[in-house]
């Protein structure tokens, strides 16, 4: 309450009171507070993954990706709208859908954070089980973040996964 005194245009104070109470299991005033953030800025990128995720975790899933949509709308290069979209759709099963949205992110975050649109496109492939699309992208992404072990981890095992032992030997 505080910072909101402070600073009563800012969505910051809002978002931190509403993550407080989504914590202690005060949905219902979480959301207000999340929803007076997106009064003071609509682009407010951790709001929107904030609700996105609890939506998604209520089982609300088109509320969820409306989230995610909405903050891409707004904010076309917010690499976490892309991210957190697509693993909405992949969760669901809407491959095809997840690739184009992360396909089309690649061309609007900076080049700092396409490694992460990789990443996801690397994931969705293995979900798919195509693997030499999915070892494509994870090379690319490790690539762009040599020094990223998760991504190393998973393209291993997804060598492994496509019978490519000595190559998963050889990060791993």
């Amino acid at each position: 309450n505080k910072a909101i005194d402070k600073h009563p245009d800012s969505p910051d104070g809002y978002f931190g009171l509403g993550s407080l109470y989504l914590a202690m299991g005060n949905s219902t005033t979480a959301l207000e507070k999340f929803e007076i953030a997106l009064e003071k800025d609509p682009a407010h990128t951790a709001t929107r993954i904030k609700l996105a995720v609890y939506h998604f975790e209520s089982g609300k899933h088109d509320l969820a990706e409306a989230q995610c949509k909405e903050l891409i709308r707004r904010k076309p290069g917010a690499t976490d709208g892309y991210t957190y979209l697509a693993n909405i759709l992949t969760k669901r099963k809407r491959y095809d859908e997840a690739v184009m949205y992360l396909n089309y992110g690649l061309d609007k975050v900076p080049d700092e954070d396409q490694s992460a649109i990789y990443n996801g496109l690397g994931f969705i492939y293995l979900k798919k089980g195509e693997y030499g699309n999915s070892i494509s992208y994870y090379e690319k992404a490790l690539e762009l973040s040599p020094k990223d072990p998760t991504i190393s981890s998973v393209l291993a095992e997804v060598y492994f996964l496509d019978g490519q032992i000595a190559r998963a030997q050889a990060i791993a």
